[in-house]
């Protein structure tokens, strides 16, 4: 990038040109009028030439302001009185200020010409001197000529210092303004970036500030508003009562649950649920809303969120519907082939053993069948309905481990309980006991044989804690986090060919939440799983 100080005189040196002719005109005239001389045909050839030179190098330097041009162009003006200086001699201070013009202009050029530019003003009255051997023979002619020349030397270098200080503030000046611009395209492609991001995503979002104007949002967002009743740009005056209905589909929601009324309140929307929509084409809307706050703590705005989930909660639907048919389907005929199956066994008891033993044998497998079928229904039925009354959650926790030895015994497996005398909730007995024998049934099925299972009840606080722990070979940090999805089976339970559905412990989670409990799982003490059970102690 070109110095603008370089730019500047090359710009200027044509104007230069006309001072330098001036001044050298003016020096021709006292020449010739103080002295009756006329110059030598041969320097006036010179001089023209060199005022030539300097005219093109001007002409030059302007279209290409390069330091080097610039610099070669006031040399050619210094070389003008180069070749008149010995001529001139009586009028050596008027030469110097003639000359000081271009050495002036090359100080304000990058180094070394500054350097450069003092060195020939000193040269152009040291070295003719020399030279000739004429110097200033009285006081008034040493202080006229050098004391001329010490000030304009001066003056070139408070220039040249100048013009250094100009370029570094410029820099600085140019550094920022670069700085400026390359926060700018920043901003602009954050912004564009943004706008591109909430444009394609399919949730819908839109953000106000503090005072709730409008400050950006997707097309989706003005289609969930509409359906709302509202237009975004005015969320205070909605403009028709809208569709917008609770998680039964049916309780329209109070204004100031919707969307866009936390935005009028001031206020933040937790994540609710909301069915949008006239019935029929109703949308499912997981909606809130939250304070956007700067690092100092101030208000920066409001984002207002909304998610469809519409095709997740069908999803859910008709897989709890499937669920709850095929368990019904499965569970109807064989409940007559039960009833058949205990006839039979009644009759072919006495008569003939063999068949009996085949006849149990069907029997276990139907018992297993309906084993799973009720776990099933029990996975199906999300709105479980529970019978509370005061419950003895330790004796329970005995009972389950006194009905698990058995199986517990098959696998060569210790199974021991700890409980504590005081554990008393309101809970529905079937359904604790249900979530408990899960847990032991599990443990057997998984722990190393010839270990032990462990479990243990009591009361921490507000709340009973059952955990059941085993030395089996534990689950990886994947598999904790999906342990309670419905259907996950661990890889271990394919490459073992465990049995099950893979819904003992989404049965387990599901009646633990609604008892307004929490199932947890984690590594035990001896390196297996220990699952804990927590509800509200009575």
């Amino acid at each position: 990038m070109t110095d603008f100080i370089v730019d500047l005189v090359a710009k200027s040196l044509l104007w230069l040109q006309g001072l330098v002719l001036a001044g050298l005109v003016s020096c021709l005239i006292v020449y010739d009028v103080q002295f009756a001389r006329t110059l030598p045909v041969a320097l006036w050839i010179l001089v023209a030439l060199l005022l030539a030179a300097g005219w093109l190098a001007a002409v030059l330097a302007r279209r290409k302001p390069r330091t080097s041009v610039v610099a070669a162009t006031l040399i050619v003006n210094v070389g003008v009185f180069v070749g008149l200086r010995q001529e001139l001699l009586p009028q050596t201070s008027l030469t110097v200020f003639v000359v000081a013009v271009p050495l002036l202009g090359m100080a304000l050029l990058p180094r070394p010409w500054p350097t450069i530019s003092v060195l020939l003003m000193v040269l152009f009255v040291v070295v003719p001197c020399v030279i000739t051997g004429v110097w200033p023979t009285t006081l008034a002619d040493v202080f006229f000529d050098y004391g001329t020349l010490v000030a304009l030397v001066l003056v070139i270098v408070v220039a040249a210092l100048g013009a250094r200080a100009l370029r570094r503030h410029a820099a600085r000046l140019s550094a920022a303004h670069r700085a400026r611009e390359q926060a700018l395209s920043r901003v602009t492609d954050g912004k564009m970036l943004v706008d591109a991001v909430i444009g394609t995503v399919p949730t819908a979002i839109a953000v106000y500030d503090p005072e709730g104007a409008l400050l950006l949002a997707n097309p989706r967002a003005h289609e969930v508003a509409c359906h709302e009743g509202y237009e975004l740009a005015s969320p205070a005056e909605p403009i028709n009562s809208g569709g917008v209905f609770a998680a039964d589909r049916t309780t329209p929601l109070r204004r100031r649950d919707r969307m866009l009324q936390a935005v009028v309140d001031g206020t933040e929307l937790a994540p609710t649920l909301a069915w949008v929509g006239p019935p029929g084409h109703q949308r499912a809307y997981i909606r809130s809303s939250s304070k956007i706050a700067r690092p100092d703590g101030s208000a920066l705005g409001t984002l207002v969120v909304a998610e469809d989930v519409t095709e997740v909660l069908h999803s859910e639907q008709m897989r709890h519907d499937f669920l709850h048919t095929v368990s019904h389907e499965l569970r109807t005929p064989m409940t007559p082939l039960i009833g058949h199956l205990d006839l039979l066994s009644e009759r072919v008891a006495e008569t003939d053993p063999g068949a009996q033993e085949r006849i149990d044998t069907i029997m276990r497998s139907v018992d297993r069948i309906m084993t799973r079928v009720s776990e099933l229904l029990t996975a199906a039925d999300i709105r479980m309905e529970l019978q509370l009354k005061p419950t003895d959650v330790a004796g329970l926790v005995g009972e389950c481990v006194r009905d698990a030895r058995p199986a517990a015994a098959k696998r060569d497996l210790t199974i021991r309980a700890e409980v504590a005398d005081a554990a008393v909730a309101l809970a529905d007995a079937g359904r604790i006991r249900q979530a408990v024998s899960e847990l032991l049934g599990n443990a057997v099925k998984f722990a190393v044989e010839g270990t032990e299972v462990l479990a243990r009840c009591d009361r921490v606080d507000d709340e009973i804690r059952i955990r059941v722990s085993d030395e089996g070979p534990g689950m990886s940090e994947v598999e904790q986090h999906r342990a309670f999805d419905r259907f996950y089976r661990a890889p271990m339970a394919h490459r073992d060919a465990v049995q099950g559905f893979g819904l003992g412990l989404s049965v387990v989670h599901n009646i633990v939440t609604a008892h307004a409990g929490v199932a947890s799982l984690a590594p035990s003490a001896a390196g297996g799983t220990e699952v804990t059970i927590r509800i509200p102690a009575l």
